[in-house]
């Protein structure tokens, strides 16, 4: 749900390279929207809520995964898919929704055109709760945080919080946040931040390789890119007076 969504481009081709954006420029990568399917898949989930839509990549994939392993449902958080606040257009102009329509997947997907955190509690108020929660809406640490405290309450025990662009130091804060302080699991590497010093690049690898970890950011940089899952064990509140620090 992020004016980042502005930016122009032609409708998602989950067929591009693995190296390539298939819905904005920096936008979601190939092999990024292959995970996310995968593990719906996997997890055999029917019921999937992403925060943000843009152009529809992944929500045209993930629908698609859920018409071929016997049906489901997908809710979309974007409050710029058509125009924003104050009827600003954000350049999407309708493409996610189009895509959806034109994939013929309509009647499995719905749309919110609202801000997070005006959905997001409406949701909870209904009392839905999702197998999957996929968060890429606007990076700042305090949205990205307000989404994630949202998709805990909505997610099912056992179910799959998602984020993308991990290695932005406000995404990876949170799911810093997450890993030390709520009852969730890695369902796959762990994030990793962002660098952008040659030097410090390789020192990191030094480590990892050092400490038997090497293989796992290969399998990140490889199969995963910025995507991060993780498994909702149980459903906890963090004490008043207890902070990991993060």
């Amino acid at each position: 749900m992020s004016v980042a969504y502005a930016e122009p481009t032609t409708p998602a081709n989950t067929t591009t390279a693995t190296t390539a954006a298939v819905d904005r420029p920096h936008g979601m990568q190939a092999r990024e929207i292959a995970m996310l399917c995968r593990i719906a898949r996997e997890e055999k989930c029917k019921t999937i809520l992403e925060i943000g839509m843009a152009n529809g990549s992944s929500t045209v994939a993930l629908l698609k995964t859920l018409a071929e392993t016997g049906g489901g449902h997908v809710t979309s958080i974007d409050p710029f898919q058509n125009k924003g606040e104050n009827g600003i257009d954000y350049g999407i102009g309708g493409q996610g929704v189009r895509n959806v329509a034109a994939a013929g997947l309509a009647s499995m997907h719905r749309l919110m055109e609202e801000y997070d955190y005006i959905a997001l509690p409406h949701l909870v108020a209904e009392k839905a709760q999702f197998d999957m929660v996929f968060i890429d809406g606007y990076h700042s640490f305090d949205y990205t945080f307000l989404d994630f405290f949202y998709a805990d309450l909505l997610l099912k025990e056992g179910g799959i919080c998602a984020f993308h662009d991990t290695g932005w130091p406000t995404v990876y804060k949170v799911t810093d946040f997450l890993m030390k302080n709520k009852a969730y699991a890695p369902l796959g590497p762990r994030p990793s931040r962002y660098l952008s010093s040659f030097a410090l690049r390789g020192l990191r690898r030094s480590f990892h390789m050092a400490t038997g970890r090497d293989a796992e950011m290969r399998e990140r940089r490889m199969s995963w890119g910025s995507v991060a899952a993780f498994r909702k064990l149980r459903s906890t509140i963090c004490p008043e007076t207890k902070l990991v620090a993060f």
